[in-house]
């Protein structure tokens, strides 16, 4: 989760330096190998959480620091 944690703070970083950014950005997230035994929106679930986790302990804007991920990233995910 070190990687995500990096993108995410490049991205604050890049494209949300001030408030007036308003658009989001687009992480996809591809599950490979999915074997079906765990129901893909748990995966999703799991997925969110641990992204909100890291969110939280990221240095923010200002005008972000109460803000969760989901207002500025789109985190979609599917499996192969």
């Amino acid at each position: 989760m070190g990687l995500l944690k990096t993108v995410f703070e490049v991205n604050l970083q890049l494209f949300l330096k001030d408030r007036k950014s308003t658009s989001r950005s687009l992480l996809y997230f591809v599950i490979r190998d999915f074997l079906g035994t765990t129901p893909l929106q748990n995966l999703r679930n799991t997925l969110m959480q641990d992204m909100g986790r890291i969110w939280a302990g990221l240095s923010k804007p200002p005008g972000l620091e109460k803000s969760n991920s989901e207002k500025v990233i789109e985190t979609p995910a599917e499996i192969l």
